[in-house]
């Protein structure tokens, strides 16, 4: 799990070295300014709530066989972004299923993992439960909150107890690289309405070899989504900002990625090709600026 836990942390800045990028308009320029704003003013705000949707799909043929693995992962949440005291209540159902089938498509072997994991940052502390697990998932402590930053290693899965990763975890979104060393293209498309305002819409395409560059530390998610991709990988990184016209805050934002590769292989006596293809979607949706929410620490031990 902790693989995947890790993939829910994200992205930003870029060194300018790489290939040569095509020129970007003076109006495409002016649209990165916007669209830039717009992500810092939501950084900036008190509170928001966020609904996140996670969906990665690796589609993997060799010798003969075809192995399906795709993750699922829903958050929604609120947090409070006091810099001196930052809170954050969430939870995040998991669901991963891989599932081997031979070349004409008939499964053979079928596997899913469902859980649902709730936790509570407050006052430098991390509380969390497991519930809803699927039988074939073996939960030492079920249904019952537990301080895992007094105990790391009473959740296997769960030993990350710096309060930032799940902070950023929710605030991933707002963290893309619109900047010009990166952006290869970016146009307004047609408004859409989302809580009872008007919507600016904006399709960023991002260039993938250059995200690969991104700070290794602060930008863990991206990085896991491409940890061992080469220049050889052909593929696609694009984002679509939704933001306020009224309010200049970002209000959704939904991210894509394609890659594909493959390779050689000698495997006992017999040459092969791999071939790997991988889909990841993301939609981050946040609402519910500035409120004054209420997080209470909860009833260690306890259901």
């Amino acid at each position: 799990m902790r693989k995947y836990f890790s993939q829910i942390t994200m992205l930003l800045l870029i060194g300018a070295f790489c290939c040569i990028m095509p020129a970007l308009a003076q109006d495409e320029r002016t649209l990165i300014d916007f669209v830039n704003q717009a992500l810092e003013n939501t950084r900036q705000v008190d509170s928001l709530a966020v609904d996140l949707q996670q969906m990665t799909r690796q589609t993997v043929s060799s010798l003969g066989l075809l192995v399906n693995r795709n993750f699922e992962q829903l958050l929604n949440g609120k947090t409070i972004l006091q810099k001196t005291n930052p809170r954050a209540e969430m939870s995040l159902a998991l669901n991963f299923i891989v599932e081997d089938l031979n070349i004409q498509g008939t499964p053979s072997v079928a596997d899913s993992l469902m859980q649902t994991i709730d936790i509570i940052v407050l006052d430098g502390q991390i509380y969390a439960r497991i519930r809803d697990a699927a039988p074939t998932i073996t939960t030492p402590v079920p249904n019952q909150w537990l301080n895992i930053t007094a105990s790391a290693n009473v959740i296997p899965g769960l030993e990350i107890t710096a309060m930032e990763r799940y902070l950023d975890m929710m605030m991933a979104g707002l963290q893309y690289p619109v900047t010009t060393s990166v952006v290869t293209s970016i146009g307004e498309i047609d408004a859409d309405e989302l809580d009872g305002q008007t919507m600016r819409v904006f399709d960023i395409s991002l260039d993938w070899k250059r995200l690969r560059l991104l700070n290794q530390d602060e930008f863990e998610l991206l990085n896991q989504m491409m940890h061992d991709l080469t220049d050889e990988i052909e593929g696609m990184f694009s984002i679509r900002v939704w933001v306020g016209a009224d309010d200049e805050l970002v209000h959704q934002v939904q991210v894509t990625a394609n890659t594909e590769r493959e390779f050689d292989r000698d495997h006992q006596n017999a040459y092969d090709t791999v071939r790997i293809r991988e889909t990841h979607r993301l939609s981050f949706r946040y609402s519910r600026f500035n409120e004054p929410f209420e997080i209470e620490a909860p009833d260690v031990n306890s259901e």
